[in-house]
């Protein structure tokens, strides 16, 4: 369980490393496109190694023309879960907001993040690959793989070169030793061009900034549960926290 755990809080870490890799990853053929500001909602679905549904979440991602950009997360198995990232070019912070404990986790951009983050993104070439329309919006399908010793990690991606190559569609299988663990799979809602809601990238005020583990442990110690992660969260998160929490 605390390792599950760990790893929903390790994906919050990484935010700008996944939106930006999405759109600006070199390798294939790739053709440039301009950044578009928008915000769009999607539903992510968590399927087991038996192809059964185990867990729904949604969220809104939100970008601005300088390719800030703000993860909102609305519903956990259609619960309200609401929690964020916002990573801010601007101001060189990625912050992570959980409202139940009123804490925030601030942390450094590097610079390859910054730069990531401003650069022009690229898609496919329209050439090559599968096409299809989502939402009104023509996207072209990317693969890509990854291999961690013995898992391995097989993506699909479907990105609309129109909305700056925004991911509208996408799915991750993990097998470990050729044998699948799980899916998991992020589908576009809606999606909204121009400015997004200013109110998506605001940090609250009289939060409290907390490491990773104490922001954990606030949490449990509010919904009046235990923190059985909490330790390993000391052990792994705190570290790149304590790494990248120097301004």
């Amino acid at each position: 369980m605390w390792k599950r755990l760990l790893s929903s809080f390790m994906a919050l870490l990484g935010v700008a490393a996944v939106v930006y890799t999405v759109v600006t990853r070199p390798g294939h053929a790739q053709v440039p496109a301009t950044r578009v500001a928008c915000s769009a909602t999607f539903i992510r679905r968590y399927y087991d190694a038996s192809g059964d549904l185990r867990r729904t979440s949604t969220y809104i991602l939100a970008i601005r023309a300088d390719g800030s950009s703000a993860t909102v997360h609305l519903t956990r198995d259609d619960r309200p879960d609401r929690w964020e990232t916002v990573s801010n070019l601007a101001e060189g912070t990625q912050v992570t907001v959980e409202p139940v404990g009123e804490s925030t986790t601030t942390y450094a951009l590097t610079e390859a993040e910054r730069r990531m983050m401003s650069s022009t993104p690229t898609c496919p070439a329209l050439s090559g690959g599968a096409k299809t329309t989502l939402l009104g919006y023509p996207v072209v399908l990317d693969h890509d793989q990854h291999v961690f010793g013995a898992k391995e990690i097989k993506e699909e991606r479907w990105l609309a070169p129109s909305l700056g190559c925004l991911c509208l569609k996408r799915s991750y299988e993990t097998l470990v030793g050729g044998t699948p663990e799980g899916k998991t799979t992020e589908t576009a809602l809606s999606v909204t061009v121009g400015t997004p809601d200013r109110s998506l990238f605001e940090i609250p005020t009289g939060y409290t900034e907390r490491s990773p583990s104490e922001a954990m442990a606030e949490r449990a110690r509010v919904l009046g549960r235990s923190c059985p992660s909490c330790d390993g969260a000391r052990e792994v998160l705190d570290r790149v926290y304590d790494s990248r929490h120097a301004f």
